[in-house]
């Protein structure tokens, strides 16, 4: 899944169970000046996920359970 919604992330995200309903891969814009950026970031290592790649303001995220499988 891929969100860019112009500093809307936090608040989208807030609405969804990530733990139960997320998708293996998440890809975010999230900018340095964007409200809630270090909030945003621990929500979504919360849910289970771990920052796998980040290009400029592009974060990609995975979740843990493919950790293993990606770092070997």
């Amino acid at each position: 899944m891929s969100i860019d919604i112009e500093g809307l992330e936090y608040d989208a995200l807030s609405t969804v169970n990530l733990k139960q309903d997320g998708p293996k891969v998440l890809t975010i814009e999230i900018g340095p000046n964007q409200s809630h950026h270090e909030e945003l970031i621990k929500m979504i290592n919360d849910a289970g996920y771990f920052l796998y790649l980040k290009i400029h303001s592009n974060h990609t995220f995975i979740r843990n359970e493919y950790y293993d499988a990606l770092m070997k």
